[in-house]
């Protein structure tokens, strides 16, 4: 599986037709950078947000139209939470 996207207008067609690849190479291809911006910016654990990484592709991948609002959610609970 290569993580090279051809651009990202093919690769967001692909995920709103429901192509599984295209979210697997989204979710490998962005989750070092988040875990390692989390970490250092919010001041969580690596675990914690591998967690938070996980429930956010789950949330994009159930629900891709309503994903922005949910990720807020999920952002303001951090900030809360430090």
């Amino acid at each position: 599986m290569t993580l090279a996207f051809s651009n990202k207008k093919t690769i967001l067609k692909e995920i709103r037709e429901g192509n599984e690849d295209a979210l697997v190479r989204i979710y490998l291809k962005y989750k070092p950078e988040f875990i390692s911006w989390s970490v250092k910016k919010l001041h969580v654990s690596r675990v914690e947000s591998e967690g938070i990484y996980q429930d956010a592709m789950l949330v994009f991948r159930n629900n891709k139209v309503e994903c922005i609002n949910e990720l807020k959610k999920v952002i303001q609970k951090l900030h809360l939470k430090n």
